[in-house]
């Protein structure tokens, strides 16, 4: 009995031991940080203690370095939230709000529904912590991309990595400033066309000598998408152009108009026809205006003026009384589309 205890102890603790160096254990955002920087979590907090408002770059930075922005979350006692951006250019607004919740040490954002548009800046969650022995301060740090920035790069000098990559409270909000504060904010920086636009001009497209497209790249303001929007005059098959068609490309796909694919004899709405412009367009199934959509971007295309030419094809083919389209002006403002509309 004595030798199978012997044998069957080093046998059991070999079997575990893979076992164990393989588990990995996934570290807690407050661990994560304190891997790099003396911070304490602060853990269920009431919504007057949590209150304030929150700054990067805050004052203690600005006395290192000189701001590039700011970005301030204010956080209301009565669970509701601003987020606003500043830089050089465009001057202070409002880039989200809506309400927060705390559960423990992390705060979550839920924007309000006429936010129609993603807030790039403004992350959903954020960790609630101090630096250790300063127990009146409280900073925010975002988990959906401020935490791995800074373990990517506090190496140098994690503590002033810490301050650039968080939101310090620089002062608390109170239960009776907060309803003035709030409507103060509202009327001087809401500006949600500001975030919805993307491109707002009037745009003409002439044949000239070679009849070539038209294009220009259009961007989101606030984020990183970005697309060609092209006017591609179609050509009749011996020469002259009978309509033009509104595309909307990826840069990585130029050739593919994701408003849609064209096939031969179906009307589209991105595709203005000399046949329509010329039985005019109130009587056109699409008429003057129409809202296009691609991705989470509408285009709201309006048909301001066209001048029409004489003469299609070449040859045994060539039609001197057909019309051919020599000028095109429209009008194209581009938006980031209402969130309700956006197919899921």
């Amino acid at each position: 009995m004595t030798i199978t205890r012997l044998v069957g102890l080093p046998f059991a603790i070999a079997l575990l031991l893979p076992q164990s160096a393989d588990r990995k254990i996934e570290r807690t955002p407050i661990e994560r940080l304190q891997a790099k920087v003396d911070v304490v979590s602060v853990p269920n907090l009431a919504p007057s203690e949590l209150a304030g408002q929150y700054t990067n770059s805050s004052e203690e930075v600005i006395k290192s370095i000189p701001p590039m922005g700011s970005e301030k979350l204010f956080v209301f006692p009565d669970r509701t939230y601003i987020f606003t951006f500043a830089a050089d250019i465009p001057p202070e607004t409002i880039s989200d709000k809506g309400r927060w919740t705390l559960n423990g040490d992390v705060l979550r954002l839920e924007s309000d529904k006429d936010v129609t548009w993603k807030s790039k800046r403004v992350e959903r969650q954020y960790i609630v912590v101090r630096r250790r022995g300063h127990d009146n301060e409280l900073f925010l740090v975002g988990l959906d991309w401020s935490l791995a920035y800074f373990e990517k790069h506090a190496n140098s000098d994690p503590g002033f990595r810490f301050l650039l990559n968080s939101l310090k409270r620089e002062r608390p909000i109170s239960a009776k400033e907060s309803e003035p504060l709030k409507k103060r904010l509202i009327k001087e920086m809401w500006q949600p066309e500001f975030y919805q636009t993307w491109f707002n001009q009037r745009v003409t497209w002439k044949y000239g000598t070679e009849g070539l497209a038209w294009r220009t790249p259009i961007k989101d303001p606030h984020g990183q998408d970005e697309y060609q929007l092209i006017l591609q005059p179609l050509w009749a098959v011996e020469g002259g152009v009978l309509a033009l068609e509104i595309v909307v490309a990826r840069p990585q796909q130029p050739d593919v108009n994701i408003l849609g694919q064209r096939e031969d004899g179906i009307e589209y709405p991105f595709v203005i026809t000399v046949k329509e412009l010329e039985k005019g367009l109130a009587n056109s199934k699409f008429g003057a205006v129409r809202t296009l959509h691609a991705d989470d971007i509408a285009l709201n295309v309006t048909v301001e003026h066209f001048r029409l030419g004489k003469g299609l094809g070449s040859g045994s083919t060539y039609c001197s009384k057909c019309n051919n389209l020599q000028e095109l002006s429209i009008r194209i403002i581009v938006k980031t589309r209402e969130k309700e509309s956006v197919k899921k």
